[in-house]
């Protein structure tokens, strides 16, 4: 976060924070990948975060609806602070090995669709 305020873009800092935070909950909770890397870009005008383990487990999908459950919500919260987000596959000619959650936050107010 330390890229954001050191580029002027402190008002994406909390958004990067807590989607950050999310997705590497996911990868603790919901894969045994031993190794998790963080690789961030900024951009002229976005924040680009991508979150890299070696699991071939497939991302869960945001639930449709707020619940009281302490669990569940992480990428629902990811899908309305994100411009966009999704998952990059990585692997060879016995499939799929390691995967990347990324997300991109844009400079300026998201538009409401």
């Amino acid at each position: 976060m330390l890229l954001c305020n050191l580029a002027g873009f402190t008002h994406l800092v909390d958004d990067a924070r807590l989607c950050l935070s999310e997705v590497v909950t996911n990868v603790l909770l919901h894969t045994a990948s031993p190794l998790v890397v963080v690789d961030a870009t900024l951009r002229e005008r976005d924040l680009v975060i991508c979150v890299h383990d070696s699991s071939p487990v497939r991302t869960l999908v945001p639930s449709s609806h707020f619940s009281e459950e302490e669990r569940g919500r992480g990428l629902s919260l990811l899908d309305s602070l994100a411009e966009e987000w999704g998952t990059t596959f990585y692997g060879g000619a016995f499939g799929c090995t390691s995967k990347a959650v990324w997300f991109r936050l844009h400079e300026f107010e998201r538009s409401v669709a």
